[in-house]
């Protein structure tokens, strides 16, 4: 399993650094097919999947949304404690084993979240932050069918993370797997009602900045540089010369 994790990381990272560097200079290389994928997936999300979540979310109490949402939370403790320690973060690291265990012991499989009351809190970590941590560029933007916004890096990040995910290692033919699964697309799509909002003007521009923007804080730990602060510092600094 090791070796195999091994081989399939190496050929990621050559297929996005070859094309990454193939799409050269083009912001958006993938525009309109991304475009034709995400109105397949609004078309999709209006038709099934958002008033199915809105039932869901009727009849689901408020707390015991709260407590699906900590335990798919929880689920996903393992993939943030190797990536963690796959980008030499020790200390956060074992701060997410920390938080792992005490929530699926005392916290009943991370149905409550006893571990943030000891002040562990969570920050995840996934492969595709740990791909950009060791230098892999994120390569193009991409729209994937039901799973939206990500980046050629973050596909193959999303693959790898497979493995960590203890839902993986039910059959997947299985009741307990599908249902899972479906529980935890509701709970995610209930998490994104709120913002439907700032979806303003074009669908698909806001939605981009606002992934790659997110995803770049998340690769950083929040090092990122506020160009629009720094260039209109820069304006101000030249009118107080000029005037």
């Amino acid at each position: 399993m090791a070796k195999k994790m091994l081989y399939l990381c190496l050929v990621l990272a050559g297929l996005l650094q070859a094309m990454t560097v193939q799409a050269g200079n083009k912001p958006d290389p993938l525009e309109p097919a991304n475009r034709a994928i995400l109105k397949f997936n609004d078309g999709l999300d209006k038709a099934i999947i958002s008033p199915v979540t809105r039932v869901y979310m009727a009849v689901t109490p408020d707390v015991v949304e709260k407590h699906v949402d900590l335990f798919f939370a929880n689920l996903m403790g393992v993939t943030s404690v190797a990536n963690s320690f796959a980008q030499f973060k020790f200390k956060k690291g074992l701060r997410h084993l920390g938080r792992f265990t005490v929530n699926s012991t005392l916290g009943v499989l991370g149905v409550f979240d006893v571990a943030t009351r000891w002040g562990l809190n969570e920050s995840a970590e996934d492969f595709g932050q740990t791909l950009g941590f060791w230098g892999v560029p994120a390569g193009p933007y991409l729209v994937l069918p039901l799973f939206g916004p990500s980046t050629l890096r973050d596909t193959g990040g999303l693959i790898v993370d497979t493995y960590s995910d203890p839902v993986t290692y039910y059959p997947t033919d299985s009741t307990a797997n599908m249902a899972v699964r479906g529980v935890e697309l509701l709970a995610t799509r209930a998490g994104l009602f709120r913002y439907d909002a700032l979806m303003t003007g074009d669908r698909y521009s806001t939605m981009r900045e606002l992934y790659l923007q997110n995803r770049e804080y998340q690769v950083k730990d929040g090092a990122v540089v506020d160009t629009f602060t720094d260039a209109f510092e820069d304006d101000s600094e030249f009118l107080d010369e000029s005037f």
